[in-house]
Order: C-alpha cells, then sequence, then structure tokens
C-alpha cells in the first residue's frame, strides 16, 4: 500500500501515452529492414536479390519491354537508448521526485510503443542498471525503487556515462543540483561520442519563492554546503546559476523545465515530439 501513489503515478503516465500515441502515425523510413513498404524500378546499384520477377512480369513499359522493379523495405527503427533518472538527495523536495517518475514512465511508455529497448540508470548513492527489461516493466522497476529507497546519496551524473553507446540516444531526467564543471564535462563527452540527448530538468514553485529580505540558511542535502544570506540576494543566485545550466545544456541537446506533474501534462506534446527527434538522430 505504501507504494500505491507512485505505481498510480506510472498508471497515469501510461494513459497519457497511450492517447498521444493512438493519434499519431508511426514514422516512416525506407532502408534495410524486415516489413514491406512498397515496389520502384531498378536504379544502377541495388542488390538483385531485391528485384521481384513476380512484378516485373505484370508491368511491361510502353515499348513491351520490361521494367525491373525492386521492393522497398521499412528500415529498422527499434534503439536501446539509455534514460537516466536521478534518485540523489535533492530530488527529495516537495514533489519532485512525483514529477520525475511521471515524465520517466511516460517517456518509457513510448519506448515500449516504438518496439526500443531501454537501459534505465538510477543514479543515488550509487548507479543501478537494469537492461534487457520490458519498458513498461522499468516503469514500475523505477517506482519502486523511488517508493522504497527514496532519494539519497550524491553520485556525479557522470558516473552513468560508462554505460552509454555510441549514437545510442541518452534521456536525462534530473535537476538543477549540478555543478558547471559537471555539466560542461557532460557535454563534452556526449558531443565527443556523437550521443544525441534529451535533458529534463525538474524543480518546483518552491523552489523559486522570492523571500525578499528575509534571512535564508541554504543546504545542500548531497554536499552539506550551506550558505546563508538575505532572500533576495539568494534568489538572485539561484536564478543565475538555474540560467547557466540551462543554457549549457542547450547548446547541445533541446532542455525542458518540468515543475510538476500539471505542468508535464501541459508541455506533454512538447516532450512527446522531442523524444521522437532525440531518436531520429541516431539513424
Amino acid at each position: 500500500m505504501e507504494c500505491k501513489i507512485y505505481y498510480n503515478i506510472v498508471k497515469t503516465a501510461f494513459l497519457k501515452a497511450a492517447d498521444l500515441i493512438a493519434g499519431s502515425s508511426p514514422v516512416r523510413r525506407l532502408g534495410i529492414g524486415v516489413e514491406f513498404e512498397d515496389f520502384r524500378v531498378y536504379s544502377e546499384g541495388d542488390d538483385i536479390r531485391r528485384i521481384d520477377w513476380r512484378v516485373t512480369a505484370r508491368k511491361p513499359s510502353i515499348d513491351d519491354n520490361y521494367e525491373l522493379f525492386v521492393r522497398e523495405y521499412r528500415a529498422e527503427r527499434n534503439l536501446k537508448p539509455l534514460l537516466l533518472f536521478d534518485n540523489t538527495s535533492s530530488m527529495d523536495f516537495w514533489d519532485k521526485s512525483f514529477t520525475a517518475l511521471y515524465v520517466a514512465s511516460f517517456i518509457l511508455q513510448i519506448f515500449n510503443s516504438l518496439g526500443d529497448l531501454p537501459t534505465l540508470a538510477i543514479l543515488s548513492n550509487s548507479v543501478k542498471v537494469y537492461r534487457s527489461v520490458k519498458p513498461d516493466i522499468l516503469s514500475f522497476i523505477l517506482a519502486r525503487e523511488v517508493c522504497v529507497s527514496k532519494p539519497r546519496g550524491s553520485s556525479s551524473i557522470l558516473k552513468c556515462l560508462r554505460i552509454v553507446g555510441k549514437h545510442k540516444p541518452v534521456f536525462i531526467i534530473t535537476d538543477y543540483a549540478h555543478s558547471v564543471e559537471e555539466i560542461k564535462k557532460l557535454i563534452l563527452i556526449l558531443s565527443a561520442l556523437d550521443i544525441p540527448g534529451l535533458f529534463i530538468l525538474i524543480t518546483s514553485p518552491e523552489e523559486k519563492i522570492a523571500y525578499f529580505q528575509a534571512r535564508i540558511t541554504l543546504t545542500d542535502p548531497e554536499s552539506d554546503f550551506s550558505i546563508d544570506d538575505v532572500g533576495d540576494e539568494l534568489r538572485k543566485s539561484i536564478s543565475a546559476h538555474m540560467e547557466t545550466i540551462r543554457e549549457l545544456v542547450s547548446i547541445y541537446m533541446p532542455v525542458i523545465e518540468i515543475t510538476s506533474i500539471r505542468d508535464a501534462e501541459a508541455n506533454i506534446h512538447k516532450i512527446y515530439l522531442n523524444i521522437l527527434n532525440t531518436r531520429e538522430k541516431s539513424f
């Protein structure tokens, strides 16, 4: 019963993904594959094994000669993307872990509909990796991890990059609790390996409250570093850090900021299109 709310979040994300997929058409791409797509006239360089002699015999040209026809197949579209889910201590703030779980479950269900077989990496005080598991099952595994283990630890996001594959897309769900140096290294590594990605930043309205002249002490739960200052000055520092992180990441990949499950639902088409565009860059 304790994890019921987490499983319900997964189911809600699944329903939203199903509604979206129902109104969409699969992206078609011709090439080497197993699913027949159409016939076309033979061109120099085509594999002669793809010539369809029956169609060729039924379609003489105007001068009673015969043109060779070859079969076109729909190219393989299945991928093995990496979904990196941040479950470190900084995610344990208000509803951030709920929002992150909703977004991750939505992405996994889109993978499921496309026939992808993703790898799930959960970052906490260590890195847990799940491979060769159906995406819809991965969502419930993730829900249980977040429920039972709770956000904890302070591992660097860079620890997950040892499992990325060249050209295979990476989808990162995290927050702003990263140093500028860490994000710079992340972008350099992904760029060097030519790995397309989508970066989803989870935050909450409570992280952006204006405290004006109140004296505030903020403590980073991952490093225990504390800072004490006037509310307005802290707000400026936090805003500047957030903007720097967004700008650094956006140089290389799309960035979407999500503040709640409701906000995720409002931006669901944007998330969906960016998933498709990120996958397309892998082909």
